[in-house]
């Protein structure tokens, strides 16, 4: 039986709705609010010491550069970055599959059609980042709440987590999911819903 808070829950926890998720991902996806790893720091941490390993490891990494565009000739991508071009026989587009699609040329872009429609309707998150004093010590950092508006995830700070914490705060952040007509939102748009979902 699959209710909305099921979907919601399989959409934080496997990135998808139930009836498109296999019963392997959704077993584990239940188990998710008590069995995850934490990484001190936060996100930005992981992906540091991500970048510091590469690196001794003889990678190069280039950021805040814009890829205007990616073709394929011959078993190779070549990916258009500001005024430069890289060649590489294997490529990861971590942004969403409909910003991919915007990007490469034709053939490529059509390729990815099938995967497109599987994901129809688009939708993302709306997230917001705080600074807050708890009264009470958390039994799990992890919370998930349905409401009348959709449902929330609560990811709270460890208590000794001295990278994220300061003078007795910890970090909170809250996201929701949202429908997208469009790929990226206006900031306008974002910052609309962010009050509205979020805020309020």
């Amino acid at each position: 039986i699959i209710d909305e808070n099921d979907n919601e829950n399989k959409i934080i926890a496997a990135q998808n709705t139930s009836e498109r998720t296999n019963r392997m991902v959704s077993t584990m996806a239940l188990s998710y609010l008590n069995d995850t790893w934490y990484c001190y720091g936060g996100i930005g941490e992981f992906t540091k010491q991500m970048s510091i390993s590469a690196k001794s490891n003889g990678a190069n990494i280039s950021t805040n550069s814009k890829v205007t565009s990616i073709k394929k000739k011959a078993g190779y991508f070549y990916i258009a970055v500001d005024d430069k071009e890289y060649k590489c026989k294997f490529l990861i587009s971590s942004i969403p599959v409909w910003n991919t699609k915007k990007i490469l040329e034709k053939k490529l872009s059509d390729s990815l059609n099938s995967v497109v429609i599987k994901h129809e309707p688009k939708w993302g998150a709306i997230t917001g980042y705080f600074r807050v004093k708890l009264k009470t010590t958390l039994k799990t950092i992890y919370h998930q709440v349905h409401s009348d508006k959709g449902s929330y995830f609560f990811s709270f700070s460890l208590a000794d987590d001295d990278k994220r914490n300061s003078d007795g705060f910890q970090t909170l952040t809250i996201s929701t999911h949202i429908d997208l007509k469009e790929s990226v939102l206006a900031k306008e748009d974002y910052e609309h819903l962010f009050k509205n979902l979020i805020l309020k």
